[in-house]
């Protein structure tokens, strides 16, 4: 999970799964351009973006709830 790239795909497929499921469809080519295009800080906060709706849709108080080291981006080394 830690290497070079892998966690930008899988925070892309994170999103691709919670728009497609927010949407209740597949996602246009141009949809998925564009997330392709997104670097981690900017998909994580679509991700907590997404996650703050669906928890205010259903009126649920998440306030602080978020695992803040998920969402806050981390200098790494690669070893």
């Amino acid at each position: 999970m830690f290497k070079h790239g892998e966690n930008r795909e899988l925070l892309q497929v994170e999103l691709f799964g919670r728009l497609s499921s927010k949407h209740g469809r597949v996602l246009t080519e141009h949809e998925m351009a564009d997330i392709y295009k997104f670097g981690i800080k900017k998909l994580k906060n679509r991700i907590k973006y997404n996650e703050t709706a669906r928890h205010t849709e259903s009126g649920d108080n998440i306030q602080g709830s978020f695992d803040d080291k998920f969402f806050k981006p981390f200098a790494y080394c690669i070893q």
